[in-house]
């Protein structure tokens, strides 16, 4: 599509378009990298942009050189991710089990806005490392160590922390979709993070490790406003991960 046949409304309804595929990036595509450099350049461009996701139920959240990130604007929005709709579709009952990974995700990277202020360069995690935050915070949970009470999130959260405590690190599942052990509930939250460019991979050494993209980065600053993320990280403290791969 030639871009300089398209009026400015149809650019910035393109540009949305574009931002509405997590794994697109403006490396692979010329077109997206110049509506990304004429949102940067351009405040009337931008007003645009926002108009047309404001139509849609979305909100620009920021914009990179290689990606402008979208979010739901509202609870409505048929463009709001639920647990369900992620790889694997769980069901309720894992919906918990699933939703205290990803906080282990989250925490294996990002535990404070220091942590978000950086580049994020040498953060790499595996799927075991990830693994032992979710069992560290497991833990410190049942046992009320840490920044003060566990999190207040009900008996249903309650009734997750024991499930995940009770199982096996690894299991004969382990390297396929599903709640039989603790590594494969990581497995599936790292999977679900994949298929929305919010982690990538490496698979360079013996074992694959993962690195946050901007799109994570982008997200925690949102997550870190989470009263049970932030009760979650009073728990694990500041020190994240453990292994070679793990920062300080």
């Amino acid at each position: 599509m030639d871009l300089r046949s398209l009026s400015d409304s149809q650019q910035a309804v393109r540009l949305v378009y574009k931002g509405m595929r997590p794994s697109q990036s403006a490396a692979r595509d010329p077109d997206y990298a110049g509506l990304i450099a004429r949102y940067d350049a351009d405040p009337a461009f931008r007003t645009q942009v926002s108009l047309h996701a404001a139509m849609l139920d979305l909100a620009v959240v920021d914009a990179t050189p290689m990606q402008i990130m979208l979010r739901p604007s509202c609870a409505e929005s048929l463009f709001r991710i639920t647990l369900a709709q992620t790889r694997g579709s769980h069901a309720v009952r894992n919906s918990g089990l699933f939703a205290l990974a990803l906080v282990a995700v989250g925490a294996a990277f990002y535990r404070s806005g220091t942590d978000l202020a950086g580049t994020g360069a040498g953060l790499q995690m595996t799927v075991e490392q990830i693994e032992e935050i979710l069992t560290d915070l497991c833990e410190r949970i049942a046992a009320g160590d840490g920044a003060g009470d566990p999190p207040d999130a009900g008996e249903d959260a309650a009734e997750t922390w024991r499930v995940i405590r009770a199982m096996a690190r690894t299991g004969e599942g382990e390297g396929r979709a599903g709640f039989s052990n603790r590594t494969a509930i990581v497995r599936q939250a790292v999977n679900a993070l994949l298929d929305h460019n919010m982690l990538r991979e490496d698979r360079a050494g013996a074992v694959a490790s993962y690195l946050p993209t901007e799109r994570l980065r982008v997200q925690m600053g949102e997550v870190l406003a989470s009263q049970l993320y932030r009760s979650c990280i009073g728990l694990l403290g500041m020190q994240k991960g453990t292994g070679e791969n793990a920062h300080a």
